[in-house]
């Protein structure tokens, strides 16, 4: 079952120095992977299943329903999330 009840979970961090938040920018962006991908219009169920299919722990995906891009992840506690735009 998925859940859409907001979970903050959010640490902050203690600020750096510009010159360290520098190197830690390019180590980031060395190491980052880039994928394209056709997103076909999905239940947050189905994304949930092709999520499991392919072995991640988050999946994006069109929403059928709203037309909207939106997020479907395994939750630490068990279960799954959606994380959805709020355009208001």
């Amino acid at each position: 079952m998925l859940s859409t009840r907001p979970t903050a979970r959010w640490k902050s961090r203690p600020g750096g120095t510009s010159g360290e938040c520098r190197t830690a920018r390019r180590r980031v962006c060395a190491s980052l992977s880039r994928s394209r991908r056709s997103m076909k219009p999905m239940t947050p169920e189905e994304a949930a299943l092709q999520m499991d299919m392919i072995g991640h722990d988050f999946f994006v995906f069109t929403d059928a329903q709203t037309e909207n891009v939106a997020v479907v992840y395994r939750r630490d506690a068990g279960g799954y999330g959606l994380i959805e735009p709020d355009l208001d």
